[in-house]
């Protein structure tokens, strides 16, 4: 793969909106949470494919997308895909919202 991840700018909503929220609960909190995707996003970007590919309904058979859940805050998984080298992050991914919400940012990627 060449150069940084790229973010989906609703991806980087998704963070900020859980960073907001958990530092809301408790000051500090939402950096930690923050801390947690990057420690996730630097192992995935590392080995891309060892996960299995997400199953969705409404997903196409390409790109191959793939999550990985976020240890300290299980209720968030990063949901990515790599196309032409270039490594995607698609959503920080609440498990309360609808799955595969994020399914129609795959349009936005160049």
């Amino acid at each position: 793969m060449t150069g940084e991840p790229r973010w989906v700018p609703e991806a980087i909503e998704d963070l900020q909106s859980g960073h907001d929220w958990y530092d809301e609960q408790e000051p500090g909190l939402g950096q930690q949470l923050a801390a947690e995707v990057f420690k996730v996003l630097d192992q995935v970007v590392r080995h891309p494919f060892v996960l299995k590919k997400y199953e969705h309904s409404n997903l196409p058979a390409e790109p191959e997308v793939r999550k990985m859940q976020v240890m300290r805050f299980d209720e968030y998984g990063l949901v990515y895909t790599v196309v032409d080298e270039t490594f995607w992050i698609l959503a920080v991914a609440h498990a309360k919202r609808k799955p595969g919400y994020w399914i129609d940012r795959l349009k936005k990627l160049s």
